[in-house]
């Protein structure tokens, strides 16, 4: 079966094809989200750029909740309708999954993706637990018997730590009413956690995007870029740990997402503050030591989730729908 498989998130759209279930690297595409005024203009972008042919099925994983034919975006104002992209795509069979199930369901083939260590813990069998910020935050599990257990972890509440962290969820509760983690674990939440930095320091803020704090920040030239950049990754790890506790990932926990990657200074590594805030659960620290960590580098695991969701155990799909979580 020749397949489309797409990751459309809040900020960049990935797209490539596959052939019974295996992603082909060569017809990779990404292109920022600016670039075009509404999902439909970037599919037919994409097939007219890359000679596509016919598919057989399309799978697009969304960063949103999913629920009908028609979905909405968590992070741009874009409306993505299943019959909009069975007409472009020439075909019936459209599968609308959620951005971290398709993540989920690439831990399914584990073995073929990119990673790096960043802690090794025990590897074993069991649970394998998904995480990552980008323009949001989310996560997904994998359970045996190939089942994906579905979340919108990133509205939850944020809890934070005294000091700057309280300073944060401040911020946004002014001018949200709440403070989600969704809001903190992401590129503005990185801006704005910069932004609460220097106005506790008495400086300008110069860096204006989180490529800016993120590039500084490892470089170690501007101090409170390096200061919300280690804070923001000790709040990841604290997420993590705090997700750990709940999944029990004796499979593994793998990182991901445009912000996690460029985070990677500040996250690998024992005394990294990522680590350390991993760790600390008290009681259960020692518990917490036997949890392998890895950093996903493959930007395309949501692509390879896409082809591998309808294959899962727990899946099936009829009519261009898929049973299961979404």
């Amino acid at each position: 079966m020749r397949a489309l498989a797409c990751d459309l998130g809040g900020t960049n759209v990935r797209f490539g094809l596959g052939v019974d279930g295996r992603l082909d690297p060569e017809t990779v595409v990404q292109f920022p989200n600016e670039r075009f005024s509404d999902f439909g203009t970037a599919l037919k972008h994409y097939f007219g750029q890359v000679r596509v042919g016919r598919v057989e099925r399309a799978v697009v994983a969304l960063a949103a909740p999913i629920d009908g034919d028609t979905i909405c975006l968590t992070n741009r104002n874009w409306t993505i309708a299943r019959a909009e992209i069975a007409e472009i795509a020439g075909t019936g069979d459209v599968v609308l999954i959620n951005d971290f199930v398709a993540l989920g369901a690439a831990l399914s083939r584990a073995e073929a993706l990119v990673t790096r260590s960043v802690l090794p813990g025990a590897a074993g069998r069991g649970v394998k637990l998904v995480l990552g910020a980008g323009t949001g935050f989310n996560a997904s599990a994998l359970i045996e018997g190939g089942h994906v257990l579905a979340a919108e972890i990133g509205h939850t509440g944020f809890a934070p730590e005294p000091g700057l962290e309280t300073a944060l969820r401040d911020h946004f509760a002014g001018r949200f009413g709440r403070c989600s983690l969704d809001r903190v674990l992401s590129g503005s939440g990185l801006v704005a956690l910069y932004r609460v930095a220097c106005d506790r320091s008495g400086r300008a803020a110069a860096l204006g995007d989180a490529a800016a704090v993120t590039a500084e920040g490892a470089a170690g030239r501007d101090a409170d870029a390096v200061l919300a950049c280690g804070t923001l990754s000790g709040m990841l790890g604290r997420t993590a740990g705090d997700l750990a506790l709940t999944f029990l990932p004796r499979g593994g926990i793998y990182l991901t997402g445009g912000v996690t990657g460029a985070l990677a200074p500040f996250i690998q590594g024992p005394d990294s503050p990522f680590a350390r805030a991993f760790l600390a659960k008290g009681r259960m620290r020692e518990l917490m030591r036997g949890f392998t960590l890895d950093l996903v580098m493959d930007q395309s695991a949501a692509l390879v989730g896409c082809l591998a969701w309808p294959d899962l155990p727990c899946n099936t799909v009829r009519g261009g729908r898929a049973a299961g979580p979404t």
